[in-house]
């Protein structure tokens, strides 16, 4: 479902059933961005990120998941070791832009 609103959008996407059939796929230049699940059997997300950064350092990702706790700083979740933060800012315009970084 997901590949079909990216195709919508003008996006070629492939899809794959797991971590280790990605990194296989995966060639230094071939994607511009990884899009994965935090967790998932076996090798989770952030392991992924790591092994596929080692054949693309650029890849640029996105990770999601389903469970705050993943996330949650004050459980030792993902988002303490990570350096991510969103600011949110009003245009002259009114409209709201957010920055990731």
């Amino acid at each position: 479902m997901l590949c079909d609103l990216l195709a919508h959008w003008g996006c070629q996407a492939d899809a794959v059933t797991n971590a280790a059939e990605g990194l296989e796929r995966l060639e230094p230049g071939a994607y511009d961005v990884l899009l994965t699940d935090f967790g998932m059997p076996g090798m989770n997300g952030v392991e992924l990120v790591e092994r596929a950064r080692e054949r693309d350092a650029a890849l640029r990702v996105i990770m999601l998941t389903a469970s705050g706790a993943d996330l949650d700083p004050r459980r030792g979740g993902w988002a303490s070791r990570c350096c991510a933060s969103r600011s949110t800012s009003v245009g002259q315009d009114g409209s709201r832009r957010s920055r990731v970084a």
